[in-house]
């Protein structure tokens, strides 16, 4: 692991090879077609490592990913010079959905490997920010719930290693501690998914039935705090929703809560009394699984995440966003797994 940048993907072989990396809210996707650096000390280098990886790969142990680093470390004083600094601390919402992007080819010079692209540079989303268009919205999202811009909202990600999303806690210019839920690329439906239950959450007055689910603060917007209510249809771009923050709010996939057997039993009657509420307003949870089952400060359980979809190993494919769904993945989640967990058998 590095701490000069966060290595987030890459594939490597004998033919090409390529690697993302980020530093900051710098993006740089380096290639490198090995063809174009034979005769180079590094092609000599990089082959040799790609063999040690593919071994390693094949015989299934822990990949080192000696390779991706190694073309990493070549760029690092040109990605030191594009991006001064690692840290994303003090940095906006809106700085990782306007980020500088570079795409980066090594190519030979002689003996030695030479790095192009590094003069051009792109704007474009990151960490897998899928902004929408504000009017494929539901409008009732634009008319009755407040719009934040993303320029004025700081994400509070620095303590992630590597860096890998913006969702979790958020400030916004106020102090007011949220939690952020992106819009992101694979994942678009499911957000458009939960963005419907938590507005229907919400008219159907859960939360004020304290009804322990998370309730949607606002809207976070892209683009110019300016621009007037009467462009902002046109010009303005949904980037995700903020939510409640839960305080302490970890999950039951945290080890800490396996052994407090004395409080699974008011766990489960917990969610359950949430899961009937839930139902009796047309809302099916979907996605049943001990991470998104939160415990706050309060040692109370909050459901959470409604995107659907499911985890075959609690809801199977043929109960997959039911009633009789969510009540199979809660069977399993605390008669099965809590208690596997807290035996330490194997799952």
């Amino acid at each position: 692991m590095s701490s000069s940048y966060d290595l987030c993907e890459g594939n490597v072989n004998h033919i090409t090879s390529w690697v993302v990396v980020m530093r900051g809210c710098a993006r740089f996707c380096i290639t490198v077609h090995l063809g174009q650096i034979q005769g180079t000390d590094f092609e000599k280098q990089l082959r040799t490592e790609i063999k040690r990886h593919t071994i390693s790969v094949l015989q299934g142990s822990t990949p080192s990913y000696e390779p991706h680093h190694s073309i990493c470390k070549l760029c690092l004083p040109l990605l030191l010079e594009l991006a001064r600094t690692k840290s994303v601390s003090g940095l906006s919402l809106e700085d990782f959905v306007n980020a500088p992007n570079y795409n980066l080819e090594l190519v030979g010079n002689g003996s030695q490997a030479r790095i192009l692209g590094g003069e051009t540079c792109s704007y474009a989303p990151v960490l897998d920010l899928c902004p929408m268009k504000l009017t494929d919205i539901p409008r009732v999202c634009r008319k009755e719930l407040p719009l934040f811009y993303a320029r004025s909202i700081r994400a509070n990600i620095d303590n992630q290693d590597p860096l890998g999303t913006t969702q979790g806690r958020i400030s916004t210019i106020d102090g007011r501690i949220m939690y952020f839920k992106p819009r992101e690329s694979a994942r678009e439906q499911q957000f458009d998914r939960e963005l419907q239950i938590l507005l229907l959450i919400k008219s159907r007055g859960l939360i004020e039935r304290h009804t322990r689910v998370p309730c949607i603060q606002g809207v976070v917007i892209s683009g110019s705090s300016t621009v007037d209510e009467a462009e902002l249809d046109d010009q303005g771009q949904c980037i995700g929703v903020l939510l409640n923050f839960v305080p302490l709010g970890m999950s039951l996939l945290s080890p800490q809560y396996w052994d407090l057997h004395s409080l699974h039993e008011k766990w489960e009657l917990q969610v359950t009394e949430i899961l009937e509420e839930l139902h009796a307003n047309d809302v099916i949870w979907g996605d049943v699984n001990p991470g998104n089952v939160v415990i706050d400060e309060s040692m109370d359980a909050w459901v959470i995440d409604f995107g659907g979809m499911n985890n075959p190993e609690f809801v199977d494919d043929g109960n997959a966003e039911s009633i009789a769904g969510d009540w199979q993945g809660v069977r399993r989640l605390f008669r099965e797994w809590l208690p596997r967990r807290r035996l330490n058998i194997p799952l």
